[in-house]
């Protein structure tokens, strides 16, 4: 059955992923790109704009869409526009779709959820742990025997070594490094270019080499 999948997203984030679901197109082809979902109509899509979040339901029950991928980055400080939007596209009867680029190195033993997102470049390694709706950016590496949590963000760059857990709606920036073992918590906010040496509190945002807390949201 052909898989007939909406990115809800119009943004440059979602543009990405609707060329990394293209890349996977040319070998599976019971894949379909119908459409963008969004606020508004944007200029620059490469596939049609099917409307706003209110035509979800219609649109599942003619069978439109049968599958959905979220085309949004995240927000700092623990909020997840993300998972507010993954689990209205589940409640109107979609299919969580993963969208992962063609040139992602993932090992046969790693473990992805549905509606994950990876993109061009990424790596993961052995025994890592990819929970739903996780992004795993532009030449991140993921290595052995990580955890990421539900809706989290491992931006562009990013490096984490093994054995790291981060945790449900965090966000790793771009370019940061994440040393052996360390826990970062839910809804932390990791700076780009940090230098993670130890355990990092949820809801906090931390920045530099090594890298501190300056805030924790509440």
């Amino acid at each position: 059955m052909t898989k007939r999948v909406a990115i809800i997203g119009a943004g440059g984030h979602a543009r990405v992923v609707f060329e990394a679901i293209e890349s996977a197109v040319s070998s599976d082809k019971d894949i379909e790109i119908v459409g963008f979902i969004s606020p508004e109509d944007p200029t620059n899509l490469p596939a049609p704009w099917l409307g706003n979040d209110d035509v979800l339901k219609a649109l599942c029950a003619d069978k439109t869409i049968t599958h959905f991928t979220i085309g949004l980055g995240s927000i700092a400080g623990g909020e997840s526009l993300r998972e507010m939007l993954f689990t209205l596209a589940l409640e109107a009867g979609a299919a969580p779709f993963s969208a992962i680029h063609a040139s992602a190195v993932i090992s046969p033993r790693a473990k992805l959820a549905n509606g994950v997102t990876v993109m061009a470049g990424a790596i993961i390694n052995t025994g890592a742990k990819i929970h739903e709706n996780a992004i795993i950016n532009t030449r991140a590496s993921i290595d052995h025997d990580c955890t990421i949590g539900a809706h989290a963000h491992i931006a562009p760059g990013a490096v984490l070594s093994g054995n790291v857990v981060v945790g449900s709606n965090a966000l790793v920036g771009v370019g940061a490094t994440c040393k052996q073992g360390i826990h970062i918590g839910s809804g932390a906010t990791i700076g780009a270019g940090a230098v993670v040496v130890s355990d990092i509190a949820e809801n906090s945002i931390c920045i530099g080499a090594p890298a501190k807390p300056i805030q924790t949201s509440s």
